[in-house]
């Protein structure tokens, strides 16, 4: 009675598990409370305020869930070695999630441009590819760019020479834009269409920049 009122003053592990073997409590019956772990809240506000049909949004919010659900599950309980800390799993599971949301936005604009074109059933996993590689290289450049502007703020004023020396390396860093044309040259001599691959490359480019603007936390 007194440990079940509160009368023992930090009771051991010991103690608890003698008195748990006691009232007849299997191991197995508490160790859903020792793993676990409150729930990434899944903000799909992107996905809300965007101009999808209910029955889209529905579709792709329960998607998103469950992908991250998924990997949330998976940190938690790995399959070798021991789990991340909470607030680590936490972090991880919020970058997932931000990024998914991203994903799957953006994979819906392309679908409904590649629905408008005579895309033959082979070629359209190519086209998705094109999506996913300029996706990737917006989101590495955004990215870079948030980590350069940490360490500038971070680092002390540079000399003359130091300056030149930054400016020179800006100018030899080939950006986004200039890594797009690259692709869609390849991809042309792929024999995919060029102008399509150039459209689908701007809708990405696009629909980023507005998440971007409109959804800044998602970055």
């Amino acid at each position: 009675m007194r440990l079940e009122t509160g009368r023992v003053a930090n009771p051991t592990v010991k103690t608890i598990a003698l008195y748990l073997r006691a009232c007849g409590a299997l191991w197995g019956e508490i160790t859903g409370i020792l793993d676990y772990r409150e729930p990434v809240p899944i903000d799909t506000k992107a996905i809300t305020d965007s101009e999808l049909s209910p029955e889209d949004k529905q579709r792709l919010e329960w998607a998103i869930e469950k992908q991250v659900r998924k990997f949330e599950t998976k940190l938690a309980m790995p399959m070798g070695g021991k789990p991340l800390h909470p607030a680590r799993q936490a972090e991880a599971v919020r970058k997932l999630r931000n990024y998914r949301i991203v994903v799957t936005l953006m994979e819906q604009a392309v679908a409904e441009v590649l629905a408008d074109r005579p895309v033959v059933s082979i070629e359209y996993p190519r086209y998705k590819a094109v999506e996913r590689e300029a996706l990737g290289l917006l989101w590495r450049a955004t990215r870079g760019s948030q980590k350069s502007k940490v360490k500038s703020q971070n680092r002390p004023e540079d000399g003359e020479g130091g300056s030149r020396e930054a400016e020179g390396r800006r100018q030899n860093r080939a950006g986004p834009a200039d890594k797009l044309a690259e692709k869609a040259e390849y991809w042309g001599m792929q024999k995919l269409d060029r102008e399509l691959v150039q459209e689908v490359q701007e809708v990405v480019v696009r629909r980023f920049a507005s998440l971007h603007e409109t959804n800044p936390e998602l970055f």
